[in-house]
């Protein structure tokens, strides 16, 4: 669960943009958006951060330790999903973020997503 919590902490996101400017100008045009959709999803979040204080799980109470040893790519969608989820699950079992605010991140994520990839690719 803790290397899954840790892919969401931006080095994957600097491989995926990585990967987009690889693939030539199609690659462009979804890492241009990608670059929108997380500036609106940041200005979102400090916003709501601001309003919304409240304590993680884990500051609650003492947390567990466990051991642990898209639309424009439609073949990758899969796989970012489930790393996706993945990281979505591990911060609410590790009592670091609370379900609701996984669940709304991720409603918010995808409205955002889709709208961007709408207004700029489609």
């Amino acid at each position: 669960m803790l290397a899954a919590t840790r892919l969401g902490d931006g080095w994957l996101w600097l491989l995926t943009a990585a990967l987009l400017l690889a693939s030539g100008n199609p690659g462009l045009r979804v890492l241009g958006a990608d670059a929108v959709a997380a500036g609106v999803a940041n200005a979102l979040l400090v916003c709501v951060r601001g309003r919304v204080r409240r304590p993680r799980p884990c500051d609650r109470r003492r947390p567990r330790h466990f051991d642990v040893s898209p639309l424009a790519f439609p073949l990758t969608a899969v796989p970012v999903l489930a790393v996706a989820a993945s990281v979505a699950a591990s911060r609410v079992v590790l009592g670091l973020h609370w379900l609701s605010d996984v669940l709304a991140g991720a409603l918010v994520g995808f409205a955002i997503g889709t709208s961007v990839y709408f207004a700029l690719l489609g």
